[in-house]
């Protein structure tokens, strides 16, 4: 079986001393929401294929990559095995606009929202243990 690896980003502001969580609703071979992430390209770093990603898929060029969960999570995508090998917990300006410009459209929306609505968005299972983990962290 092969493998691909990604990385993931929860991207967070704070408003009122609360933080404020960046979901983008899917739409690229599957339909819902989820956590940003994307694929680590061959000789990239984690970091580096975060801080593209997050520019890639948001337009963002200015965020503050805070911690590393030093979590790893895995699935079976048909004959793939797909590994998160980080997930990093970015902090980013929710007032900034964001550009879902993507030369394959893999997003058509995005959210910035609570705690309760994002996990009640969020399709997997996975994104919202993630998310939990990382708001606890926050607090």
């Amino acid at each position: 079986m092969k493998s691909i690896r990604k990385v993931m980003a929860v991207l967070y502001d704070l408003k009122d001393g609360k933080p404020y969580y960046l979901i983008l609703h899917r739409v690229l071979r599957w339909n819902g929401w989820e956590l940003l992430k994307g694929t680590v390209n061959v000789g990239e770093s984690l970091e580096q294929a975060i801080k593209r990603e997050i520019h890639e898929e948001t337009g963002l060029g200015e965020f503050s990559v805070k911690f590393k969960l030093g979590k790893k999570i895995e699935w079976i995508w048909g004959d793939y095995r797909v590994i998160v090998d980080e997930i990093f917990v970015v902090r980013a300006d929710m007032t900034k606009a964001i550009t879902l410009k993507q030369r394959i459209v893999e997003h058509d929306a995005y959210l910035w929202a609570d705690k309760n609505t994002v996990l009640a968005r969020l399709t997997h299972d996975n994104a919202r243990e993630i998310l939990e983990i990382v708001d606890r962290k926050l607090h």
